[in-house]
């Protein structure tokens, strides 16, 4: 990128009906949604796009979500990264399955995909599928997913700093969350994330 091009913050309230997103010019996009599901397909058609594909779930009760992402990249010199962060308690659900694929003309292309995930109940279930299909060369691809607890030793400090327990995860989940705002505000976005911000951290406050 030459510092020229366009940037441009993207939310999502709704997936439309044809599930794609479409990005056929030069430019920095930051994609960011809360708790939606649906199919999602991200076609790079251009080279020199530079897409960031945010994705936060806060499932409580038996919130139920279903997720599926495809990262399809048509052009050559082109980068995608997809974060998806998800908490989840009481007995919500969270299936994801991710996609990234590379056509042979894309070469010289980039994308990241990761699905990280904190569970806070027993009666939670998370599945994670990341996948990759490469048909190009000189591409660098890679994805990864990770589902777990509240870091134990991390949570003992804060109770010996006279936190309760739940409060101490609260302050962790929080911090989780802040994370991925955090990617969004560093490429530029800090004012247009704000509301989303706030929204998805008021229960957590």
């Amino acid at each position: 990128m030459t510092g020229m091009e366009p940037a441009t913050f993207i939310p999502i309230q709704t997936v439309p009906q044809t599930g794609r997103f479409v990005f056929d010019k030069p430019g920095t996009y930051a994609v960011f949604f809360h708790n939606i599901s649906g199919r999602m397909q991200f076609v790079i058609n251009s080279r020199g796009v530079n897409l960031q594909i945010f994705g936060l779930y806060t499932g409580e009760g038996s919130d139920a979500f279903s997720l599926e992402t495809i990262q399809l990249h048509n052009s050559p010199s082109s980068t995608s990264n997809l974060l998806i962060r998800g908490v989840f308690h009481d007995a919500s659900h969270f299936v994801y399955e991710g996609l990234i694929r590379i056509e042979k003309r894309a070469h010289d292309s980039r994308a990241y995909q990761k699905n990280q995930n904190i569970i806070l109940s027993e009666k939670v279930f998370v599945s994670s599928k990341p996948n990759l299909e490469i048909l190009a060369r000189d591409v660098f691809c890679t994805h990864g997913s990770t589902t777990g607890r509240i870091n134990q030793g991390q949570l003992l400090y804060l109770m010996s700093r006279g936190l309760p327990v739940i409060q101490g995860k609260r302050l962790m989940a929080a911090g989780f969350i802040r994370g991925l705002f955090g990617e969004i505000e560093q490429l530029g976005f800090k004012k247009e994330v704000l509301y989303h911000k706030q929204a998805a951290l008021k229960k957590y406050d």
